[in-house]
C-alpha cells in the first residue's frame, strides 16, 4: 500500500458526533442539496424551455380559438347577408306586384269598369249600382282608390 504520510487516527468514542444545536455535523444545519454551478444552470435552461413549451401552446390554442370565433362570424354575416338579399328581393317583387295592380286598377277606374275587392270577399264598383247595408239601408256610392284595394288584400 502507498502511503503518503497523512492518516487519520480513530477518534475517541462520540468524538465526531453533534453537541450543540447549531453544530454542522447535525443534517439539519447542512445544505438541502448539493449542487455545482453547471447542475443549477442545466436546471434553469430546462425550466426556461418547459416555459417557453407551455406558452407556445397556450398561444395556439388561442389563436385557434380566436379563428373558430372569427369563422363562426364570417358564416353568419354571410347567412345574414344572404337573407337580407333575400329579403329584399322578395320585396322588390311585391313591390312591382303591387304597382302593376295598381296601375290596373287606374286604367279600369279610368275606363269605367268595375274593380272588384277579391281578399275581402265583396265587390265594389266604380259608378255601378246602389250599395246597401245588408238591413235595406241605403250606403253613400264610394269610388274605390287602387291603393285601398291593394291594402285589402
Amino acid at each position: 500500500m502507498l502511503n503518503n504520510g497523512q492518516t487519520r487516527k480513530a477518534a475517541a468514542p462520540g468524538e465526531r458526533t453533534a453537541k450543540e444545536p447549531g453544530d454542522g455535523r447535525l443534517r439539519q444545519n447542512k445544505p438541502a442539496s448539493r449542487s455545482t454551478t453547471v447542475g443549477e444552470q442545466k436546471k434553469l435552461a430546462e425550466m426556461e424551455a418547459w416555459a417557453a413549451g407551455v406558452a407556445k401552446k397556450a398561444a395556439l390554442t388561442i389563436r385557434a380559438y380566436n379563428d373558430r370565433l372569427d369563422k363562426a362570424a364570417s358564416a353568419a354575416a354571410t347567412a345574414a347577408a344572404a337573407v337580407t338579399a333575400a329579403t329584399a328581393a322578395a320585396t322588390a317583387a311585391a313591390a312591382a306586384t303591387a304597382a302593376a295592380e295598381v296601375a290596373a286598377g287606374a286604367t279600369a277606374a279610368a275606363g269605367g269598369t268595375s274593380a272588384s275587392v277579391e281578399g275581402v270577399g265583396g265587390t265594389a264598383a266604380v259608378g255601378e249600382g246602389v250599395l246597401t247595408d245588408g238591413k235595406g239601408d241605403l250606403l253613400e256610392e264610394e269610388e274605390l282608390d287602387a291603393a285601398v284595394v291593394l291594402m285589402l288584400r
